[in-house]
């Protein structure tokens, strides 16, 4: 009859061993890890029940204070392709009343990237050009070594001669090159990296990232404001200001593009670089943005961070939304070209703006700064960050989303046919 109550007395024992173990030890008083959102790091915790026998002790390495450079400046990026990028189809004119695809009838499709061509590596549209007129005068099909959402593949294709244009032709339009506005993030003093957009260049066909053979960014003017309203984002009309190079672009990720600043980065609304904020110090509430929507003024507006998302590995790692009604009336909310904008709380970078909500453009998402410097290579990927969402959660499926980073219209990057 004594062995229930015994029972009972090891398990509430047992229990209250547990519960008095979450607690921490330093200097011999007894704290919560997390009690202090200002707290980076312990030198020491002390695993105890109810302080009278220590359980486990532990060796805690202090996280670094990181202080960063607040961006919020336009900037346009220009990156080349791994490869040369299938836009699109024309027709190969064969006679007035006759046109063919060769490439199209031969598994082609728009957002491959040619990798080589008869074992030579495509650099260029012009090149890849030239290859296929040089390759087909000695046989009736050219090999093509393609990337296809990261797979290599090989694609034969017969070229034909094109009567408009006096050339055999394939029936592409190709692209080496991309381009847009976007805001810069932030700049860290004491390696020279930058980090912009808070989401990673796709090729805008298969959505697929962008490996990057060279880039550069380059100093951007905001000329025009196209506001944004329920299911149409906006965006701003920028202009590259032309000999203005100041970095490079080495890092296309999926948090943001990263490289190196050829001078120190100047911001006048924060003469002093700021911490960068850990996400455990990030709070919902009030907060700011910086960003351009005229010429080339950083300025400071009003948001709110609705709700946080940490262990997402996709960037969208807050819900935020503009409450700043002079942003709201110039551009209804998050609009294209703000992607970068790095978002201020308490004296801290916690992030930068990333995607508008299409059917809400008031709101959208943001990704944390840590997983950016993560990416950048400023702190170390074993710094993890805190809590994870329920197994197949996503609010992709609930809400359409949209990055918002400007890709310049076609005409700015004319295609090249071949």
């Amino acid at each position: 009859m004594q062995k229930p109550k015994q029972l009972a007395v090891f398990v509430s024992i047992l229990f209250l061993l547990l519960f008095s173990a979450g607690s921490t030890q330093q200097a011999g008083k007894l704290v919560s890890p997390m009690a202090d959102k200002n707290l980076v790091g312990l030198g020491r915790m002390e695993f105890d029940g109810f302080g009278l026998f220590p359980l486990k002790n532990v060796a805690v390495k202090p996280k670094e204070t990181i202080y960063l450079v607040p961006g919020g400046h336009s900037i346009g990026v220009l990156v080349r392709s791994e490869g040369v990028m299938v836009v699109g189809f024309s027709p190969v004119i064969i006679t007035a009343d006759q046109v063919v695809y060769p490439a199209k009838e031969a598994g082609f499709k728009a957002g491959d990237m040619i990798l080589a061509i008869d074992g030579t590596k495509a650099e260029s549209d012009d090149q890849v050009r030239e290859l296929i007129t040089k390759f087909s005068q000695d046989k009736d099909e050219v090999l093509f070594q393609v990337n296809r959402s990261g797979k290599t593949i090989e694609i034969r294709v017969k070229p034909e001669y094109c009567t408009e244009t006096k050339s055999r032709r394939i029936g592409l339009f190709v692209r080496d090159n991309t381009g847009g506005v976007g805001t810069l993030t932030y700049f860290h003093p004491e390696t020279s990296v930058y980090g912009a957009l808070g989401h990673v260049i796709t090729n805008g066909k298969s959505a697929e990232p962008i490996s990057i053979s060279q880039g550069r960014i380059l100093t951007a003017q905001i000329d025009e404001i196209h506001a944004g309203t329920a299911g149409t984002p906006g965006e701003k009309v920028g202009s590259f200001i032309e000999d203005t190079d100041f970095g490079s672009v080495e890092i296309n990720n999926t948090c943001g593009i990263y490289g190196k600043l050829s001078a120190p980065l100047e911001n006048p609304l924060f003469p002093v670089p700021l911490a960068a904020a850990y996400s455990h110090q990030i709070s919902v509430g009030p907060a700011k943005i910086l960003t351009v929507v005229a010429g080339q003024e950083i300025q400071a507006y009003d948001i709110a961070i609705l709700r946080l998302l940490p262990g997402r590995s996709d960037g969208k790692n807050m819900i935020i939304e503009i409450t700043d009604k002079s942003l709201l009336a110039k551009t209804g909310g998050i609009i294209q070209g703000m992607s970068g904008s790095p978002i201020i709380q308490n004296n801290r970078i916690v992030g930068a703006v990333t995607h508008v909500f299409v059917n809400d453009p008031s709101r959208g998402y943001g990704v944390f700064i840590e997983n950016m410097l993560k990416e950048s290579g400023i702190l170390p990927e074993a710094t993890e960050t805190l809590g994870n969402l329920p197994q197949g959660f996503s609010l992709q499926n609930l809400l359409q989303i949209f990055p918002s980073m400007v890709v310049y219209r076609q005409e700015n990057f004319p295609f090249c046919r071949i």
